[in-house]
């Protein structure tokens, strides 16, 4: 419910691979993955496995080729369009992230989740010029990010959303979401 409101207000939602597949006591639910996200993700997993050490397999989301490690998912798409497909095997061609309105979800694992978060993020984006060099600032509907690209700790004031909780910085490489309404 409070992922659905808030892609509802023009948040972006990324789901990853296994997400609401178990209940709170770490039962599996009786329903195909992504379980209790299927109907917001628009999408279910019609196929996974786990990748041997000597298989290799990659994704290619605009242009871009990342490889995926230990697990994947192959995703049939309900709603919404396939966002990057996998490049070898069996599962060639299939979704690997499928979109859905403001929600992703991405079907695989890999040590390269920041560089297609990002991807997907600014393709999301109205970017606005930098308060400094290292923060870049995104609108989101109601809510605006800010992403800290330097080495450095940035002196912001807010309350983030995402931790719940005030902050006086944005710590180095960090991202703090924030409400419009709400001063910096």
């Amino acid at each position: 419910k409070r992922v659905r409101e808030f892609t509802d207000k023009g948040g972006i939602a990324i789901i990853s691979a296994k997400s609401g597949t178990k209940d709170k006591n770490a039962h599996y639910r009786p329903i195909k993955n992504p379980g209790v996200f299927r109907t917001l993700a628009g999408c279910y997993v019609d196929w996974v496995t786990a990748i041997p050490q000597h298989a290799k397999q990659f994704i290619e989301m605009s242009g871009k080729r990342y490889p995926v490690e230990i697990y994947y998912e192959a995703l049939q798409v309900e709603q919404g369009i396939s966002q990057a497909h996998y490049t070898e095997g069996f599962c060639r061609g299939k979704t690997a992230i499928a979109k859905n309105g403001n929600v992703y979800y991405v079907g695989f694992f890999c040590k390269d989740f920041a560089d297609i978060y990002y991807d997907i993020i600014r393709t999301e984006l109205t970017l606005a010029e930098p308060i400094d060099e290292n923060l870049e600032e995104a609108d989101l509907g109601v809510y605006k990010m800010y992403l800290n690209h330097g080495d450095r700790a940035i002196k912001l004031d807010g309350y983030d959303l995402l931790k719940e909780s005030h902050f006086d910085e944005i710590s180095p490489y960090g991202v703090v979401l924030v409400e419009i309404n709400e001063s910096i």
